[in-house]
């Protein structure tokens, strides 16, 4: 009752024709997101409030922009790339069937793809009820007739459930489908049979059924342990399509779609339990170099300094994590006189080199560098200066970029200050054009995201998500709302319409 009545309130004032700087204001909302970026920022909070609350959100980010907010919605509700908001989806989903079914029907194909199957049960008792159901048959003899069902056989509601309102909701299904109550039990019978749960399969020890192919990268490397142990020669021969040494077995569409960063390799093989065989070693090398190599054409030489606190080390924190991979990340490609060599601190700054050897011993050596508080950001960049003028190295022999890694406010520091130009100046006294200064600040937890520069041309960046790590490569200044907005315009959601 509050939804309708705040529904038609709001569609009334509207329509309010006295008040004449009224469709200058709404004229003005709809030129800026502000509505959308509030509904994507606070959709986690959202999930705990009333469904009116809810719905006014949304309302104000659909009438900003009905296409953005559409997007919105499904980002929100994305499982794979998304927020994995389930609640605040579903509470929208029926507001619009209610009230903006034209818009919903366009895109009704999509919420088993960015959600779940039995999200549709929301739309049970709509207008679109109907819908569903024509979408669930056409489904439904697809499936019947396929070896590789999709999931809507897992998600049907099952009439022997021990939830009362799923009973309901399976009898209804049953009936709206026109089966009776055996047919309608066989066939979800048959196809859960057919669908590859793959930790039913792993829990049965039925691994000669399970077909790597269905799975993403994500899910044959989580289960992988127990793939080498039971199935290992058909495991290792799928995995080696991710192999960038072997171009027979190269599968291109495979790699086009690996969404990791460097970040999310080294942070897999961190977070690995016990041994790591021989095997698992070759998986996390091919994949590395294939992430790494995305990111080739947006590369400069860069050196990286290390510099965060104690606790992130104990805690073994994001910041951690993002400094061993971003100095294994660039010592791939750098080509200076520093290649191989990055800095960190224990109290005054240390050089520190990188292994040749595989990048699961290179992550295991960084890990047992004893690293603390940096004291003194000018004291690294003196010794790198310095080192320079020992060696008596080029111009185009030093690294392009210093990007110093920290837990700590650096920005604050050095952004408003003139301690960067009394470095420039010791660089060009010493005969050196100075590397530009890249400072990237990385908070455990922070929402706070963003790249902006200094009058000179540096570059502070704030908190990590793939997005600032890309934006950092390309040298893009992008403010934290931007960066909320981008993620909207990924390819994966091109398909919703408005």
């Amino acid at each position: 009752m509050a939804i309708k009545f705040l529904t038609k309130l709001r569609k009334e004032l509207y329509n309010v024709s006295e008040v004449e700087d009224f469709e200058y204001v709404i004229k003005d909302l709809k030129n800026d997101n502000k509505a959308i970026l509030k509904f994507l920022t606070t959709s986690k909070d959202l999930r705990n409030k009333s469904e009116a609350e809810i719905i006014e959100c949304f309302i104000s980010a659909f009438e900003c922009n009905g296409l953005l907010a559409i997007k919105a919605l499904f980002y929100i509700r994305d499982k794979v790339c998304g927020l994995g908001e389930r609640r605040v989806f579903k509470v929208i989903i029926n507001y619009l069937a209610l009230n903006e079914s034209e818009i919903l029907v366009k895109n009704l194909q999509l919420i088993y793809k960015y959600g779940r199957w039995d999200d549709y049960y929301v739309l049970f008792y709509t207008p679109l009820e109907e819908e569903v159901i024509r979408l669930f048959k056409n489904q439904l003899s697809i499936d019947l007739n396929s070896k590789t069902p999709s999931m809507l056989g897992k998600w049907l509601k099952s009439e022997n459930t021990s939830s009362k309102n799923s009973r309901k909701l399976a009898v209804r299904t049953r009936r709206l489908l026109g089966y009776t109550s055996q047919q309608y039990r066989l066939i979800l019978s048959s196809l859960r049979k057919k669908i590859d749960i793959i930790e039913k399969k792993i829990s049965a020890g039925n691994f000669n059924s399970i077909d790597y192919s269905n799975f993403s990268l994500d899910t044959c490397l989580r289960y992988k342990n127990s793939f080498i142990r039971n199935d290992r020669e058909r495991y290792m021969k799928h995995i080696k399509i991710y192999n960038k040494n072997d171009k027979l077995k190269l599968n291109t569409d495979r790699i086009k779609n690996l969404t990791q960063t460097p970040f999310n390799i080294i942070e897999l093989i961190m977070n690995n339990k016990g041994s790591i065989t021989h095997e698992t070693k070759s998986i996390y090398e091919n994949i590395w170099n294939i992430v790494c190599d995305n990111y080739k054409e947006i590369l400069q030489d860069t050196y990286v300094i290390i510099a965060i606190s104690d606790k992130a080390i104990k805690a073994c924190a994001e910041a951690y994590k993002v400094c061993i991979s971003t100095v294994l990340f660039f010592n791939n490609f750098n080509s200076s006189s520093f290649k191989d060599y990055y800095m960190y601190f224990k109290k005054d700054p240390y050089f520190a080199k990188v292994q040749s050897c595989g990048i699961v011993e290179q992550v295991n050596n960084m890990k047992n560098f004893k690293l603390s508080t940096p004291n003194n950001i000018e004291s690294a960049l003196d010794l790198l200066l310095f080192t320079s003028i020992k060696k008596d190295l080029s111009n185009n022999k030093i690294p392009k970029n210093i990007l110093i890694i920290s837990d700590l406010d650096l920005e604050h520091k050095y952004k408003e200050s003139n301690d960067i130009q009394l470095i420039k100046n010791k660089w060009k006294t010493s005969g050196y054009i100075m590397p530009k200064l890249k400072f990237w600040q990385i908070e455990e937890g922070s929402l706070n995201k963003s790249i902006s520069k200094d009058i000179y041309s540096n570059i502070f960046a704030r908190g990590y998500s793939k997005e600032i790590f890309t934006s950092l490569l390309k040298e893009e200044v992008i403010n934290s709302d931007e960066l909320i907005l981008k993620s909207l315009e990924n390819n994966r959601y091109n398909d919703i319409s408005y």
